[in-house]
C-alpha cells in the first residue's frame, strides 16, 4: 500500500531512518522531500526520497491510498502531502481534505463545510468520493479536484475545484453522483479540460434502460466536460444542470443506459495528435 512519485524508485529499508525535522544540509544536498506515501488503516506515513522516515501521524479518520498524493502543489520544489477524508456512514471528520508539509505542518484544510450553503444534499452531510491532483490552469502549480457525493448515499452531489493554496475556485453541482474524472491534454497557454462522468437521477425514466425487463432507466449515465476557468459558482440545477454554468462546455446522455462505466481515457486513436474520448461500459 504505497504511493510514489515518477522521479525515482525507491524501497523502505529494514531498519527505519528518521530525519530530524530542522537538520541543517551540507552545501549541495537537497533538504528532505516527501517522495513515499504509505496507508495502514488510518496512519498515514511519510519517507523523503533516501527512504528516510519523514512522519507517521494517525489521521483519525476514513483514509484510502488512491485518494492520496505526494504533489508540489505551489512550484516551490518541496512537495506537499494531500489527503482526503472519505466521510461515509457519517464519520464526524469525513469529507475534508488535509495537506501536510514535510515536517508533518498542516498548510491548509478544506472541508464539507466550506461548500456554498446550497442544500441540494439530502442528508445534510458530503463525502469525498474521489480527489485528483493536476495543473488544469497550466500555470506550473498544481490543482486539486474532489469530488462529493452524498454521504448516505442520496442523489445530492458536486465537484470542487481547490487551488494550490486551498482556496475554493468553483463548485458544479450535479443531480446525481460524479463518479469519475479525468483530466484532458495540455494545451499551450491553455488550460485542461475535464472531462466526468456520473448518474443523472433527473433524467431518470427518459431514457431506455440496459435490460429486457427495464425499458426505462433507473440510473441514466452521463459524459460531460467543464473547463477549469475560475469562475463564481453556479447555483444547483432546478430544471436543468446544464444551464447558466460557465464551466459547462457539453452534456451528453448515455442511451441506452450501459449498466456501468469502469474506464475513462483520453486517447489519440489515429496518432495525429487529435485526440478522443474513451468511455469503457460494462453491457
Amino acid at each position: 500500500d504505497e504511493i510514489r512519485t515518477n522521479r525515482r524508485e525507491t524501497s523502505k529499508p529494514a531498519e527505519e531512518k528518521t530525519t530530524p525535522e530542522n537538520a541543517s544540509q551540507p552545501d549541495g544536498i537537497r533538504p528532505p522531500n516527501p517522495d513515499v506515501l504509505e496507508v495502514r488503516d488510518q496512519v498515514v506515513t511519510v519517507y523523503d526520497t533516501e527512504s528516510n522516515l519523514l512522519w507517521k501521524k494517525d489521521i483519525e479518520g476514513p483514509v484510502e491510498k488512491k485518494n492520496c498524493h505526494i504533489v508540489d502543489l505551489d512550484g516551490d520544489g518541496q512537495n506537499e502531502v494531500v489527503i482526503a477524508m472519505l466521510g461515509y456512514d457519517d464519520h464526524p471528520l469525513g469529507g475534508q481534505v488535509l495537506v501536510f508539509d514535510k515536517s508533518r505542518n498542516l498548510k491548509w484544510k478544506f472541508g464539507q463545510e466550506l461548500l456554498p450553503p446550497f442544500g441540494v444534499n439530502l442528508s445534510g452531510k458530503y463525502a469525498i468520493r474521489e480527489l485528483y491532483v493536476d495543473d488544469y490552469l497550466q500555470d506550473n502549480k498544481r490543482q486539486v479536484l474532489v469530488l462529493f457525493n452524498d454521504a448516505h448515499g442520496w442523489s445530492g452531489a458536486c465537484a470542487c475545484l481547490l487551488n494550490h493554496d486551498g482556496s475554493h475556485m468553483w463548485t458544479y453541482w450535479h443531480p446525481g453522483h460524479i463518479t469519475k474524472a479525468t483530466a484532458g491534454c495540455s494545451q499551450k497557454g491553455g488550460r485542461k479540460k475535464i472531462i466526468f462522468e456520473a448518474i443523472n437521477n433527473q433524467y431518470a425514466k427518459l431514457i431506455p434502460g440496459p435490460f429486457p425487463d427495464s425499458p426505462k432507466s433507473d440510473n441514466p449515465r452521463a459524459i460531460f466536460m467543464l473547463d477549469p476557468v475560475p469562475a463564481e459558482t453556479a447555483p444547483p440545477f432546478h430544471d436543468s444542470p446544464i444551464k447558466g454554468i460557465k464551466q459547462l462546455q457539453w452534456y451528453q446522455l448515455i442511451s441506452p443506459e450501459p449498466t456501468g462505466l469502469y474506464r475513462l481515457d483520453i486517447v489519440d486513436k489515429n496518432h495525429n495528435g487529435h485526440y478522443q474520448i474513451a468511455a469503457w461500459f460494462s453491457a
